[in-house]
């Protein structure tokens, strides 16, 4: 998901029930907060009409939605797709690798000085 924020690609994002620690749905959370994505619960979508997603004697669901519906609207909407893509470019860090790669590095340069540690490389 980060990737689509660097390349400022807006997202449609339905988070699978069954992965550990439920991660998919606060990242996908995330984005749809930031107004970068749309989240979609699992549970959520449907394979019927809106319309007609009531059958005689089933409870009605709480929400329905068809995936196709909202790819739809998003598409049609230009000015929605332009603030998701402003909205993923904002929240971009594709900085984010290097300053991590360049902490790990300073860490462990701080333990070999310290000799806590040898390592193979140098700086």
């Amino acid at each position: 998901q980060i990737r689509h924020l660097a390349c400022g690609l807006p997202s449609v994002l339905i988070p699978s029930p069954v992965v550990t620690e439920d991660h998919q749905s606060f990242n996908a959370k995330e984005m749809a907060d930031l107004g970068a994505a749309v989240e979609i619960r699992d549970r959520d979508l449907s394979t019927r009409d809106p319309k007609r997603c009531v059958e005689p004697g089933e409870p009605a669901p709480r929400r329905a939605v068809r995936l196709e519906y909202v790819i739809g609207e998003l598409l049609y909407d230009p000015e929605v797709l332009a603030g998701m893509r402003e909205a993923c470019l904002e929240a971009a860090t594709p900085e984010a690798a290097e300053e991590i790669a360049n902490d790990v590095v300073s860490v462990a340069l701080a333990a070999r000085r310290r000799g806590r540690g040898r390592f193979a490389f140098s700086r």
